[in-house]
């Protein structure tokens, strides 16, 4: 019997580039490994798509880890990061986006 080997990081890979692509505010075709800063979103459209990840994953990102998430991948590695704490906390320690 043959398993479905697809990773946590190719799914939360591809869901978030699935959520660039229905978003279409990045202003380019989206690159793991760009720098934010070269998309050319404006404050509000990056305030905007930080939200929606936010939401869409059910995570908060404080405002030190954004600072430290420069690229999508930064991203998903944090995604990734926050799935599995959240995976081994009790259900009343996770924090509720918001």
């Amino acid at each position: 019997m043959e398993r479905n080997t697809v990773s946590l990081t190719e799914t939360t890979t591809n869901r978030l580039l699935q959520l660039c692509a229905d978003d279409g505010n990045l202003g380019r075709e989206p690159d793991l490994d760009l720098a934010f800063s070269k998309f050319g979103l404006s404050s509000m459209d990056t305030v905007a798509f930080v939200a929606l990840v936010e939401t869409t994953f059910g995570v908060v990102i404080g405002p030190r880890d954004y600072l430290r998430l420069t690229t999508l991948r930064d991203l998903v590695d944090f995604l990734e990061e926050e799935s599995q704490a959240g995976a081994s906390k009790p259900s009343s320690d996770v924090r509720a986006p918001g």
